[in-house]
């Protein structure tokens, strides 16, 4: 088949073009490649995926069965002060521990809830679990890392209030490496972790603005799970949680930068200082402004703080 005037002026186009690289001409480098628009629903999806089949390799005692679940930076915390683990290695070889027995572990998913982020590239999770008949709580982020989806931070808490001191001093905080699965955090996170802690008035504050009826406070205890802004304010006007905080011993965003998560030690009145945890996710969202000048004000209020509640968990690690 004989080729074409067209085709062969490409060729000597290509040729001229690979000749012209060779002698020092600099070529634009390529663009990026557009991303195919994906939706909350299908980051709700996958974030569910992934643990299912987490749970799946736990049921037959198979922690390496989760490493292509795990992101490869992926910051784990465990029921233990020392549960703490920066990369998915760490990850599964603490989690592996946690399970490992002559019996296959005995693991039962019961409040499995989800969300989205609104581009579909990332998602948050909180599930009760009930482990050999011993309840805990799983706070997890997904989000899609070199175009595969991984978990990238978890949290796994036992469900008691019982507190203990930790036996040693807390580990030194941690910060994501550029790139991966983590992006450094905002400074407004921790503006907003002293604005949802502190004093009672501030606190109710950050909820009328920052807060709706999908946001949950988990405390450490049964039956401690309360969503929605009406019900975190009403329980918090009967009784707010007063948190001393250390700083932050680990925070970050999603890549793509809709959610931002945050773990702090934390005490509570009379007990010694980091004997609790604090795990806090929020999301990030832009205000929508209606017109006239009394709802841009408040949305301008709101630009301040573009943080919106997700979930603050307390836990009671064991030493």
């Amino acid at each position: 088949m004989v080729p074409s005037r067209r085709a062969a002026l490409a060729a000597v186009v290509v040729v001229v073009a690979g000749v012209g690289l060779g002698t020092g001409c600099k070529a634009k480098p390529p663009a990026a490649p557009a991303l195919e628009p994906r939706t909350p629903e299908e980051a709700e999806r996958e974030i569910a995926a992934l643990l299912d089949e987490a749970y799946q390799s736990l049921k037959r005692n198979n922690a390496p069965g989760m490493m292509s679940l795990i992101a490869a930076d992926a910051f784990l915390a465990g029921p233990r002060f020392g549960d703490v683990a920066v990369e998915r290695s760490e990850a599964l070889v603490a989690v592996g521990e946690a399970v490992r027995g002559k019996k296959a572990p005995r693991l039962r998913s019961s409040k499995l809830q989800v969300g989205g982020a609104p581009e579909g590239r990332s998602a948050w999770a909180v599930d009760q679990l009930e482990l050999n008949g011993k309840p805990l709580v799983v706070v997890a982020l997904g989000a899609e890392v070199d175009g595969m989806w991984a978990l990238t931070a978890i949290q796994v808490a036992r469900l008691t209030r019982d507190a203990e001191a930790p036996a040693a001093s807390a580990a030194s905080a941690w910060a994501p490496a550029s790139g991966g699965a983590h992006r450094p955090a905002p400074p407004e996170v921790a503006t907003v972790v002293a604005q949802l802690t502190g004093e009672p008035e501030r606190r109710l504050d950050y909820l009328d603005h920052y807060a709706d009826r999908e946001s949950m406070v988990v405390r450490s205890g049964p039956k401690s799970a309360v969503r929605g802004v009406k019900d975190i304010k009403k329980a918090w006007k009967k009784q707010a949680p007063v948190w001393t905080l250390g700083e932050a011993l680990a925070s970050a965003t999603t890549p793509d930068g809709a959610f931002a998560w945050a773990l702090l030690p934390a005490a509570l009145d009379g007990e010694p200082a980091g004997t609790r945890r604090v795990f806090i996710v929020l999301e990030r969202f832009v205000p929508e402004v209606e017109g006239d000048a009394e709802a841009a004000a408040a949305a301008s209020d709101a630009a301040l703080l573009p943080w919106r509640l997700v979930v603050l968990h307390e836990s009671a690690p064991s030493p």
